[in-house]
């Protein structure tokens, strides 16, 4: 089977972990990012050597970009083109809009809504758990797991309770690969498809 091409828009705190997750599977091709300004992620991005190539999303973007010093390989139009889907972590009311464009060019599309700023816990299980990512090597510290720390299950009468700790950035990364193989009908066995992307991105 041939890869899925994907594409995704907005390189911010969600576009830079869904670009990694998706280079990071065999199957898929990750042809390029969009973006309408020099923003720290993507200066970072230039500064190593434009591992992803880059598509300015709006007209009159590119020269801002190029400007910058960051690479630019087409307009939006031109990503559209070669992707069999876009991943949209464009900030709020941004991805209505690009919505329209998706359709027009019969481009299938999965929509992870993209976050203003960090996420902060003070809790220092927590943290020692995503620093743990760190020390692994993980880009960014991403943690794909949801721990569940053994302290904090109890009961209270009849039901069970419990504290999960979840990484919010990077969480939507695995779920965010899964809705590629659904929306591509890459796998036909819903366990199989998530069993790969586990397995490419490392997940215990």
């Amino acid at each position: 089977m041939s890869k899925g091409k994907v594409g995704v828009a907005g390189y911010g705190v969600i576009g830079q972990r869904l670009a990694d997750g998706v280079a990071r599977q065999d199957d898929m091709e990750l042809v390029g990012v969009a973006d309408v300004a020099a923003t720290l992620p993507i200066r970072a991005l230039a500064e190593r050597g434009m591992p992803y190539r880059m598509f300015a999303a709006v007209p009159g973007s590119e020269t801002q970009l190029e400007d910058a010093g960051v690479p630019v390989s087409g307009n939006f139009d031109d990503l559209l083109g070669q992707v069999d889907i876009m991943l949209d972590s464009a900030p709020g009311g941004i991805g209505a809009k690009n919505k329209e464009k998706y359709q027009a060019a019969g481009v299938k599309a999965v929509f992870q809504g993209g976050e203003a700023g960090e996420v902060a816990d003070g809790f220092d299980t927590n943290t020692s758990l995503f620093n743990y990512a760190r020390y692994l090597g993980q880009p960014r510290g991403d943690m794909y797991e949801v721990g569940l720390f053994e302290e904090t299950v109890g009961t209270s009468g009849d039901d069970l309770m419990f504290a999960i700790s979840i990484p919010q950035e990077p969480v939507v990364i695995p779920e965010t690969i899964d809705g590629i193989r659904a929306a591509l009908e890459m796998q036909t066995d819903g366990l199989e498809a998530v069993d790969l992307t586990n397995k490419y991105l490392g997940v215990a």
